[in-house]
């Protein structure tokens, strides 16, 4: 016959065996639901308002974060802030288009206050002292730095980069002509990402890669500049939205009235940074899903 004790530990052991299995349930659980989150989970545009300067924002759809330029370090205040928003912790790669200060700044003061950034995609033709600065600090701060070329492609998250062109160094440019082009492609949809291209270089994108040109949104050139309002480049990027990242009221006129001229006579819809505040764009599989804009970020 069992004895009171031997009952009390075969019960004992009976409510073990239960309390396992409900942890083990749960933590199946919640590992499923992040996961099926994570399937399901979108692919964010955010055109940060940071002045008179570039900087986005994109969240890749799977826990990744990448950055496109990150206007000046003065501005480094609402980059931060708008990283916090969003609960950006780390980067997991940010491009450069070029090394002007309104596009690299904000990207040499997160790695001198020691943000954690993984990957730094730079222009495999520039060769310059900024250039040399920045990998520098890079290595310094121990992220890998890649260097890129035309017809490069990245997988990060579920989004799709391609290096549309970058500078081959075999001709003399201007700093802004040696922009680096991108395109995010995800699902239906594809942003291109032109740097401070003018005359010059759109014209080498008409000839040599005007099949990549095809986009939903544009981020516009050169904060909406009259050498970057090429009316044959928006013919054939045929966007549904043209996106102008520039300061309130600054000293450039920026945006030309020709950009905004050209602009609207090929219906493209066009919001700014400067009238319009942070511009969010949500990418789901089928294609634009969400636009949303606000000040609160200035």
């Amino acid at each position: 016959m069992e004895s009171g004790k031997g009952r009390e530990e075969k019960l004992e052991r009976k409510q073990i065996k239960i309390i396992l299995f409900a942890w083990g349930f749960a933590v199946l659980f919640l590992m499923f639901a992040i996961v099926f989150r994570l399937l399901f989970m979108p692919v964010m545009v955010s055109f940060v308002d940071v002045g008179q300067g570039d900087g986005c924002l994109i969240s890749a759809g799977m826990g990744e974060n990448v950055l496109i330029d990150g206007g000046e370090a003065s501005s480094y205040a609402q980059l931060t802030d708008f990283l916090r928003h969003k609960n950006v912790r780390k980067l997991d790669a940010v491009f450069l288009s070029h090394f002007h200060s309104d596009h690299i700044g904000g990207i040499t003061k997160l790695l001198e206050e020691d943000f954690p950034i993984e990957r730094a995609y730079i222009d495999d033709g520039l060769h310059d002292d900024e250039k040399n600065k920045f990998v520098n600090l890079c290595n310094d701060k121990r992220v890998e730095i890649i260097s890129v070329k035309t017809g490069d492609t990245y997988k990060i998250g579920k989004a799709q980069f391609e290096v549309v062109r970058s500078w081959s160094g075999g001709n003399s440019m201007t700093e802004n002509n040696k922009s680096m082009v991108l395109k995010l492609s995800f699902g239906e949809s594809d942003v291109l990402f032109t740097g401070d291209i003018e005359i010059a270089a759109i014209e080498e994108l008409l000839h040599k890669h005007k099949q990549s040109l095809d986009v939903e949104i544009l981020k516009f050139p050169h904060h909406g500049g009259e050498k970057s309002s090429s009316i044959e480049f928006i013919k054939s990027c045929s966007p549904d939205f043209a996106i102008i990242s520039a300061g309130v009221d600054n000293i450039y006129g920026l945006p030309s009235d020709m950009a905004l001229e050209n602009l609207s006579k090929e219906q493209v819809r066009t919001l700014r940074t400067d009238r319009d505040g942070t511009i969010e764009i949500t990418l789901g599989k089928e294609g634009i899903k969400n636009i949303s804009h606000g000040n609160k970020w200035r």
